[in-house]
């Protein structure tokens, strides 16, 4: 069978089907047509193939418009649960973590990448042969392990704690 250009008014009909936001299932339906006859037209017709992919894209763009508007009325309705002293602080409690998971599930901006070659070496440490290739700043020492000052006591009695404490005294 040989690829053919031109569109017919069934492949037109499932076209518009499909940007109207229905599945190619159902554009088929629609357009009272198969989906074998539609698969058969999207592996012999390109132009009935861009076509397709052309209103796919407009039905993303659509929904995805959609979408952000139902995410701005959420947010409307969020704000007003949260300030509704009649709602029952569970629901309120719910609306909050909501509006929490939002704001972190938001765009971070992203750290900009270390050049490890400019660090100074006696900050790194090399981490095990598995890991050879990832550089890592020492850590802080921890609260009980000695103070890497030198002073012989617990790091959070010495260079942890801002305000110096006085030895204690051996009895």
């Amino acid at each position: 069978m040989e690829p053919t250009t031109e569109l017919t008014d069934v492949q037109l009909k499932v076209i518009e089907f499909v940007a109207r936001s229905l599945s190619i299932f159902e554009a088929a339906n629609q357009a009272d047509t198969t989906w074998k006859e539609v698969t058969l037209w999207r592996n012999t017709n390109p132009a009935f193939c861009d076509a397709l992919e052309e209103a796919m894209r407009e039905r993303a763009i659509v929904n995805q418009e959609r979408i952000q508007g139902l995410a701005f009325e959420a947010i409307q309705v969020l704000g007003k649960v949260l300030k509704d002293e009649r709602a029952s602080p569970a629901i309120r409690l719910r609306a909050a973590q909501t509006v929490f998971k939002m704001t972190a599930s938001a765009k971070k901006p992203q750290p900009e990448p270390q050049d490890t070659e400019t660090q100074d070496p006696e900050k790194t440490e090399i981490m095990h042969n598995s890991a050879q290739s990832t550089v890592r700043l020492p850590a802080q020492p921890g609260r009980n392990s000695l103070c890497p000052c030198g002073s012989g006591i617990k790091f959070k009695r010495c260079c942890a704690n801002p305000v110096p404490q006085a030895l204690p005294t051996a009895a």
